[in-house]
């Protein structure tokens, strides 16, 4: 057997059982803030391994962004991952990272990628408000820790927290719109429908860029939520996050419309039974 081949085959084989671990617990035990940072931590260390067992740029670093930035990884969503590079980086070897992400998905990582200088990064940041929100995110995984400092340092410079609240409120606005249909409120998208994931995440991006907090719990710290406000809404968030699990755990996809028809099988596997007048759901 080819060497690479059986080390492919060991990190694919490892990743999938080590997951399969983290879904059998949760089922038996559901914690959703453990099975969200145990599949973020497993991917973590599956990246850093196969980053260091090649030999790469050393002015260059692997970035985790996005959801998986913040630590959170749902069952089915993207590892997403910014491939940050030094300016003076040559093409020859910006190639080299190329079959490393092909490597990635032989493995089993669903990867979303992208791969920017510092100086691209920064401009693009700048022109377009999701990638800006998704380095807001940013947390180091692999290679030249220093150079991602200096992305972020930039950023937290770049960034107006007046400008950006507006850029997200227009963002959340045109989001709801196209949610706002009864028929769409009675199958909700979990992240993207008025209320969901993103509403949340929305609200501690804009305290982010201000300077202010990171989680709800520190917007209580702030007075910006009260402390009863900040618990039930966390409480709340917690739910949201059960039946996202949920809900890819069932159709083994990135499926995030709550639809009728797993609406039944989510409710009673959260040990909600029905009634002679009322559904399960």
């Amino acid at each position: 057997m080819n060497p690479d081949f059986a080390r492919v085959a060991a990190w694919r084989d490892g990743l999938a059982s080590a997951r399969k671990q983290l879904f059998q617990a949760y089922l038996a035990r559901p914690a959703a803030k453990t099975l969200l940072t145990g599949l973020s931590r497993l991917s973590d260390q599956t990246l850093k391994e196969i980053w260091t067992a090649h030999a790469l740029p050393a002015r260059a670093t692997l970035v985790a962004v996005g959801g998986y930035g913040r630590g959170e990884l749902y069952p089915q969503s993207d590892v997403d991952v910014l491939i940050l590079f030094d300016d003076d980086l040559s093409e020859d070897e910006r190639a080299r990272f190329e079959p490393l992400i092909a490597l990635l998905w032989d493995v089993g990582l669903p990867i979303g990628h992208s791969m920017r200088s510092l100086s691209e990064c920064l401009a693009e940041s700048a022109q377009d408000i999701t990638i800006q929100t998704n380095l807001l995110e940013s947390r180091w995984l692999a290679g030249n820790r220093a150079l991602l400092r200096r992305m972020q340092d930039a950023l937290n410079e770049q960034i107006d927290p007046a400008a950006f609240f507006q850029a997200k409120h227009l963002e959340q606005k045109v989001r709801h719109g196209r949610h706002a249909d009864v028929a769409l409120l009675l199958e909700p998208n979990l992240k993207e429908s008025p209320g969901g994931l993103r509403d949340v995440q929305t609200l501690i991006w804009v305290a982010r860029a201000a300077h202010l907090a990171d989680s709800l719990p520190g917007l209580a710290h702030t007075a910006l939520l009260g402390k009863a406000e900040a618990r039930a809404a966390s409480a709340e968030l917690n739910f949201l996050a059960h039946l996202r699990i949920r809900l890819h755990l069932l159709t083994n996809r990135r499926e995030d419309r709550l639809l009728f028809e797993f609406q039944e099988r989510i409710a009673q596997g959260m040990g909600i039974s029905g009634l002679e007048s009322r559904r399960a759901s």
